[in-house]
């Protein structure tokens, strides 16, 4: 299955581009076309099963093919069947991922840097301090492990679900779609939500607060965890 669960769909260009075109290629059409964004790519050449997925016989199946490949609404060649249109929407979907991807991995490594330099002068503060301080009594309290204070962020602009989230979603039962669809929801709650309380200390937590909470909310959706997690790894 495709890492984008929809496409970009124009009402206008849909309707000039099918228009003449009988019921039965229109619907083969459209049904071929969603195949080709699932796959992210040409589907294979299986006449029998493309038929059964379209809700057509065999033969009323190749007839509406051939009236598409005739008109250049379909290619059929070795890797199968597919649209210039849609590859080309493919192309660019792809190279947008990879560029927010890119970016989002460049922001954690500079983010990482300037903690170091933080740490690094924390810890050459606390070298001079401790150089120029009285011997404390044992009596004197400790200072806790792990009490400096970690800084809240808010989301990147153009975060996506890391794999392990994602995998740890299906594995509390939440259906694949829902996945996804929640993750674009978590992205765009938080990156247009304003105010102080749109920083968190911790985002993978409180993706995982979203995440209970949906499954709270829909008990009912809930699905059996056994395998969907080496599921969610294939996609």
């Amino acid at each position: 299955m495709s890492e984008s669960p929809f496409f970009q769909f124009y009402p206008s260009d849909w309707l000039a581009g099918t228009r003449g075109l009988s019921a039965a290629e229109t619907g083969v059409y459209i049904t071929l076309v969603a195949m080709m964004y699932e796959a992210e790519g040409p589907i294979p050449n299986d006449a029998k099963r493309l038929a059964r997925l379209c809700g057509s016989t065999p033969a009323a199946f190749k007839k509406a093919v051939d009236g598409l490949i005739e008109t250049g609404k379909l290619t059929l060649d070795d890797r199968g069947f597919s649209n210039s249109r849609v590859e080309i929407e493919i192309k660019k979907r792809t190279e947008k991922r990879a560029a927010a991807s890119k970016s989002a991995n460049a922001r954690w490594n500079k983010s990482q840097q300037n903690q170091q330099a933080e740490n690094a002068n924390a810890s050459n503060s606390q070298c001079e301090r401790n150089a120029n301080q009285k011997p404390e009594s044992r009596e004197e309290k400790e200072e806790p492990i792990g009490s400096s204070k970690k800084r809240a962020t808010r989301l990147p602009e153009d975060w996506t679900l890391p794999k392990p989230w994602g995998d740890w979603a299906l594995s509390q039962g939440m259906p694949e779609f829902n996945v996804r669809r929640e993750a674009d929801r978590f992205r765009n709650y938080w990156v247009g939500k304003a105010g102080k309380d749109a920083a968190k200390l911790n985002w993978e937590a409180t993706w995982k607060n979203w995440v209970l909470k949906w499954l709270d909310d829909r008990p009912q959706e809930r699905r059996a965890v056994s395998g969907m997690t080496s599921r969610w790894g294939k996609l």
